[in-house]
């Protein structure tokens, strides 16, 4: 799947005390993880507009006209898992324009037309 998308991570930060730098925490985070893109959230904003639920797992799969296809959200494991790449499969082809849940397993993908 890895070349048929592009990853970026977002970091809620918004609880990090006052007395960390933000340098030490960008650079833990290249060194974590040095192929994926990851924006640092220091207010929290990104998180409400993009109504992410706090400590579960967040994906929203975007197509290359930048347009919300779906997003799952939940524990990981491998159904979720499933559900992604699902959602991937559908942003590399023409989706419907009526939000609808499709053969996805247990209907874990919200999926969203253009």
């Amino acid at each position: 799947m890895g070349d048929r998308v592009q990853y970026v991570g977002v970091a809620n930060l918004r609880g990090l005390p006052f007395f960390v730098s933000k340098n030490s925490v960008r650079s833990s985070l290249k060194k974590k993880m040095p192929y994926v893109l990851v924006l640092c959230d220091w207010k929290g904003d990104g998180f409400k507009q993009f109504a992410c639920v706090r400590r579960q797992m967040n994906v929203q799969v975007y197509s290359t006209a930048r347009t919300l296809v779906g997003s799952v959200t939940g524990t990981p494991f491998d159904e979720r898992a499933k559900a992604v790449t699902a959602l991937v499969d559908l942003a590399s082809t023409s989706f419907r324009t009526e939000p609808e849940r499709q053969n996805t397993p247990s209907g874990l993908i919200k999926t969203f037309g253009r």
